[in-house]
């Protein structure tokens, strides 16, 4: 295998390999310098009851994606306008945690903390 030279513009070893280039202390409007990151609480779709289950592709103020085994919502930092009771706990909990998202799936955990409906 042959080493390349490092481009004009990078930085070298004196070996022959690049280093990589450093991050851009001042980044321009849009970008960053490392990618962006964003946290989701994993949660039990038995916390859904099975009214919200039904209708959360429906509500209109809630930002609510259908996945294979449940939902992926927003959890707006102030929910307004029409959301179902049962989300506001769940919401306020994901807030509190650090998390932008809630990930109902049938597989995750139940948190104690907050009620368990049957699918029925």
């Amino acid at each position: 295998m042959t080493k390349h030279a490092p481009p004009a513009s990078s930085p070298g070893t004196g070996d022959g390999t690049a280093q990589p280039a450093p991050p851009n202390p001042t980044p321009s409007r849009g970008r960053t310098t490392g990618p962006n990151i964003r946290s989701f609480l994993d949660l039990s779709t038995g916390h859904l009851t099975p009214e919200v289950r039904a209708d959360l592709d429906d509500y209109e103020d809630v930002v609510a994606y259908r996945t294979t085994y449940g939902w992926l919502l927003y959890a707006s930092e102030d929910p307004e306008g029409e959301w179902p009771p049962e989300l506001l706990p769940i919401v306020r909990l994901a807030r509190d945690h650090g998390c932008e998202y809630v990930l109902f799936d049938a597989d995750a955990p139940v948190v104690d903390a907050l009620p368990v409906f049957d699918a029925k």
